[in-house]
């Protein structure tokens, strides 16, 4: 690989997720929803070490009103990379491999915000995922539900169910945005 090659295909990535999600929450009308953050979520992470509180983690922000409803409640943590090792992830719990310590730092910042946490992930010529918590999970579950009789959305609960993993298309294609932002808003009032 080139030198500078990982950031360039890090960054590529975010804004295809940016997207992907902006063109999803808006049943197709719009992409520009959501943009990369400062310095890819670092300005966050700088902050949260020098004892400042930021209240942006993760790596997509609103750039546009309508993102607001949704970030309010999730932090998004992007990642491509060559090989994710999802497979050590699956079956060793320790907190080793790559996507553990991903999900261990998303899942931190978030709630020190108050927010849930998605890591969407990419392997080359891989789908892409979501490792995300339970709660977001369960909400795109009952909005997949009741999208589309008959069809629920496929998801895996991982190390104790403690986290959930769907394919990032299949989110995109079966939940219905607003039932989902509805649906985790009260079980996050609930909680």
């Amino acid at each position: 690989m080139r030198t500078g090659g990982a950031k360039q295909k890090g960054n590529t990535f975010e804004r295809l997720t940016a997207k992907q999600l902006s063109l999803w929450l808006t049943t197709g009308e719009r992409s520009d929803l959501f943009n990369r953050n400062v310095l890819s979520g670092g300005a966050f992470t700088n902050a949260s070490r020098k004892g400042s509180k930021l209240n942006m983690p993760g790596d997509l922000i609103a750039g546009h009103p309508l993102a607001f409803d949704f970030l309010a409640l999730i932090s998004i943590e992007c990642k491509h990379r060559h090989n994710i090792d999802l497979l050590h992830y699956v079956i060793n719990d320790s907190a080793t491999s790559f996507l553990s310590r991903t999900i261990a730092q998303a899942r931190d910042q978030a709630r020190s915000v108050g927010l849930e946490y998605m890591v969407v992930a990419k392997e080359n010529r891989r789908p892409t995922i979501i490792l995300t918590s339970p709660m977001v999970g369960n909400a795109a579950s009952i909005a997949s539900a009741s999208t589309r009789k008959g069809q629920v959305l496929l998801y895996h609960t991982l190390h104790g169910g403690t986290v959930v993993m769907m394919r990032l298309d299949q989110f995109i294609k079966q939940v219905r945005p607003s039932k989902f932002v509805d649906v985790l808003t009260r079980s996050r009032r609930a909680a």
